[in-house]
């Protein structure tokens, strides 16, 4: 006489974990299979065994803007992340504040670089899925130009030079009153100590600069005008 098949027995287990009944091993690679239970009364009987594996967590998120002047305010998108009814999102926006939740929303007010990290779980406690986006704070871009320099070697305001904060580069020319080209440079550190191109020493006078710069914030910048150099 054949076994009775006495019961189903349903089971769910995290990736990675094993299931143990009656002696069999099941996991990711044997999630179904038949196990017949001896009885010494001869009326033995079957379960069937159906195993299911949870997936893995999954945490990822974008933030827009990832960089950007004071004050920034970013807004966190999970898109790409686990979902579910019992899932949650913790956010962790690595300046000592955070939030739960779906999307939010905040403002960095303090210049630095902030690793924000999101951890993503549910009721399952088969651990938890994280994942880090920085964001870089800074300073609003400023440019200071001079109006006035004085080349003459006694170590102060020697150099015609692009002041600023929060500058990515930096290039400039230099033009007498007739449209000469007395210097250029495209280094953020550049600066005219007062010579032609050819190098002898330019004369006292008016002279004319076109700057332009980029901010970190990616913003261009073209400034134009003129100064005095006297030695």
């Amino acid at each position: 006489e054949s076994p009775l098949i006495t019961g189903i027995l349903d089971s769910t287990i995290c990736n990675g974990a094993s299931f143990v009944f009656n002696g069999t091993t099941y996991d990711a690679s044997n999630l179904t299979g038949n196990e017949i239970l001896t009885a010494a009364n001869g009326c033995d009987s079957v379960v069937i065994i159906n195993l299911t594996i949870l997936p893995d967590l999954i945490a990822f998120f974008t933030g827009t803007p990832n960089s950007g002047s004071l004050p920034l305010v970013a807004t966190f998108d999970q898109t790409g992340s686990s979902t579910g009814a019992d899932v949650v999102y913790s956010w962790d926006y690595g300046n000592g504040s955070g939030a739960i939740g779906p999307n939010p929303t905040t403002t960095f007010d303090g210049i630095n670089t902030y690793d924000v990290e999101l951890t993503v779980s549910d009721s399952n406690a088969c651990g938890n899925a994280t994942y880090v986006v920085t964001i870089e704070v800074f300073e609003e871009s400023v440019i200071l130009i001079p109006n006035i320099f004085t080349p003459n070697g006694d170590g102060q305001n020697d150099f015609f030079t692009v002041k600023g904060t929060s500058l990515e580069s930096v290039e400039g020319e230099i033009y007498n009153r007739w449209g000469q080209k007395m210097f250029s440079w495209s280094h953020i550190k550049g600066y005219w100590d007062g010579r032609t191109l050819a190098g002898s020493e330019a004369p006292d006078g008016t002279y004319f600069y076109m700057v332009k710069a980029v901010g970190m914030d990616g913003e261009e910048y073209f400034k134009k005008g003129g100064f005095t150099l006297i030695r």
